[in-house]
């Protein structure tokens, strides 16, 4: 779950449901789906995606980084 291609994979298929959900409103609105841009938004699979994204980040951060004053900055720009 700390893998790095792991969370470039899952930051992909985000902007693949994102750019879907955005540019291509026919499918939203496809009749066994029937979603604003709101409720798309709002829907489980993107709120599942975040939730893995963000755990990939925080468990890579913390077993790839150390802990040390010299990746202070990079700390900072993670912990943002």
């Amino acid at each position: 779950m700390s893998s790095v291609w792991l969370g470039i994979t899952l930051a992909a298929l985000l902007f693949l449901y994102c750019s879907i959900g955005s540019a291509v409103p026919t499918i939203r609105q496809h009749p066994l789906l029937e979603m604003t841009e709101f409720e798309w938004f709002h829907w489980w699979p993107f709120n599942l995606l975040i939730l893995l994204l963000c755990t990939t980040l925080i468990l890579a951060t913390v077993r790839r980084i150390p802990f040390r004053s010299v990746n202070a900055g990079v700390w900072m720009i993670h912990a943002g």
